[in-house]
């Protein structure tokens, strides 16, 4: 049951992660709210190495070749653009973004830290930040995050809803219920209260 309750968290994160690549590299606006957890059957998926094999077979697909020049192109560009102006909070998002798609959580968090270190109370930044803790194994740092999103906003549904997967996965069940149903109860027809019912039938699972 832990195992697969660990597994629907990163899932989601994984989704919400190929939701903010592709909204940072449409976007030229930087933003304080929430990332939704998105519906991942009515994402595009990001058409690079990482996630090679999720697209659609039947569409037509830029080369391999193209897309990963594409990529480091972008990423360096970005890289260059940090450097001379460290204080554009977009660009660094944009790059830890990257990063943490490619499987660089580490430095990705370097980058996510650099945000905060300007503005301690970016709820979309501190979701990035318990997704990487979280995937890591680091519960305690995952929950810590997640209640520091919380006192910023207390009926942040995605907030919530991670607490209550931290809670299940730690072993306090009773607990992660309260919070699903809490979110089900209150939130009816949002993504968040759907992914509280998959979670907590997953929970009751024998």
């Amino acid at each position: 049951m832990k195992i697969k309750l660990v597994y629907l968290y990163i899932a989601l994160f994984a989704a919400v992660l190929i939701a903010l690549v592709i909204y940072d590299s449409q976007s030229t606006n930087d933003t304080t709210g929430a990332v939704a957890p998105p519906d991942i059957e009515k994402k595009e998926m990001p058409q690079d190495e990482i996630h090679k094999g999720l697209q659609n077979p039947v569409s037509e697909q830029p080369s391999k070749a193209n897309v990963l020049e594409t990529v480091k192109q972008r990423m360096k560009k970005l890289e260059e653009e940090i450097r001379n102006n460290p204080e554009d909070t977009v660009r660094i998002r944009e790059y830890a973004n990257f990063l943490l798609a490619a499987h660089k959580p580490d430095k990705a968090l370097k980058y996510y830290k650099m945000i905060l270190a300007k503005n301690p109370n970016r709820i979309d930044i501190l979701l990035s930040v318990t997704s990487i803790y979280f995937n890591k194994g680091d519960y305690k740092n995952a929950e810590e995050t997640t209640r520091k999103i919380l006192k910023e906003d207390k009926n942040n549904l995605e907030g919530k809803y991670n607490l209550g997967v931290i809670y299940a996965v730690t072993g306090r069940k009773e607990e992660a219920s309260k919070i699903w149903n809490g979110i089900i109860e209150k939130h009816p027809g949002t993504n968040v209260a759907g992914m509280a019912k998959s979670a907590l039938a997953k929970l009751n699972e024998k």
